[in-house]
């Protein structure tokens, strides 16, 4: 599961560095309570 989490954690920051929240409105839900 960690290497699934590194994953995810690398994908939220280029979602990040790139502003595309749009893009990922399931992936955006999934995460909000770290985001915020």
């Amino acid at each position: 599961m960690d290497c699934f989490e590194e994953d995810l954690v690398n994908a939220l920051r280029e979602i990040v560095k790139g502003s595309n929240w749009q893009c990922v409105g399931t992936t955006c839900n999934f995460k909000s309570q770290c985001t915020k």
